[in-house]
């Protein structure tokens, strides 16, 4: 059986738990929208996690309320798993299996559940410590190391270890201040490339061949009059313009739903979160129409 999640905090509860609970030979790393391209190929031999659905999968968790949608088969509850609203995927696997082997996680998934829902204090966004800083190390952006490989040893630690032993393992130690030492460089891009249009913080890193490496939700302490968020930047290969729109978590009153309006140009995820990657050449004029939109919201 082989497992298909994305590289985030949420993927890594989900591998956690389902490795604890399948037999696992292989984890494969995947973009939603290659997902939703179908350039992934899925079989009957894959478990979903955290990702758009496939119908070729054996099972498939999720929580991107875009997801309904997008497919019919969702729709119906035509599919192994579970698929529904939750502050993580993790969460839903974790309901799914319902098994004594994941009561020691409780304290584990509950940090998940707080960092993907971005339930999150000032402080934690300003000086993330424990999980949350842990988390945060999660990022396939450094050049630290082998991402993927620290994704993998994670997994192995948060089973075996606690976090204070987590966190005294070396490149989980040079990660985390990595993240520490990064956040000045990171304060700086934000308030050279950031606006403001009504009550949108647009912040367009395209110019930058390189974004330094912080929280997303570190623009919501510099910026906190805006209600939502958009962030512009290059994607891989400078290929596709990649937009990420989000709820100012410490200010939750737009009414846009994000999740449904990404859809509309091929992308998607949550109510208050969502991404989607537009082609270079109309990239402008697409974004001009999605601001449009969160500012006619409010």
């Amino acid at each position: 059986m082989r497992l298909i999640l994305r590289g985030d905090a949420d993927s890594l509860a989900c591998a956690v738990f389902v490795t604890t609970m399948e037999t696992i030979e292989s984890i494969k790393f995947a973009h939603p929208k290659d997902m939703q391209d179908g350039i992934i190929e899925v079989t009957d031999k894959d478990i979903i996690c955290n990702l758009p659905f496939h119908p070729n999968c054996y099972m498939w968790f999720d929580h991107h309320i875009s997801e309904e949608e997008r497919d019919e088969k969702v729709k119906a509850g035509d599919f192994k798993g579970k698929f529904g609203l939750a502050p993580s995927a993790a969460r839903l696997v974790y309901e799914y299996y319902n098994d004594p082997a994941l009561k020691k996680y409780e304290e584990f998934l509950e940090a998940v559940d707080k960092y993907d829902s971005a339930r999150l204090t000032m402080e934690d966004v300003a000086n993330p410590k424990g999980w949350i800083l842990l988390f945060s190390s999660l990022d396939p952006r450094t050049s630290i190391g082998d991402y993927k490989n620290y994704f993998f040893e994670l997994v192995d630690w948060v089973k075996r270890l606690s976090l204070k032993e987590i966190m005294k393992k070396p490149e989980a130690a040079l990660r985390c201040e990595y993240v520490i030492s990064e956040l000045e460089k990171f304060k700086d891009a934000m308030l050279k490339y950031t606006r403001f249009d009504g009550n949108v913080i647009i912040t367009d890193f395209r110019e930058l061949d390189e974004i330094p490496m912080g929280s997303r939700f570190y623009v919501y302490k510099l910026f906190p009059e805006g209600n939502i968020s958009l962030r512009i930047s290059m994607g891989k290969d400078r290929k596709k313009v990649v937009c990420a729109a989000a709820y100012n978590i410490f200010k939750r009153d737009s009414k846009t739903n994000i999740g449904m309006l990404f859809a509309k140009y091929g992308g998607g995820g949550h109510t208050g979160a969502a991404t989607c990657q537009l082609d270079v050449e109309t990239a402008d004029e697409t974004i001009e129409e999605i601001i449009e939109q969160l500012k006619a919201d409010g």
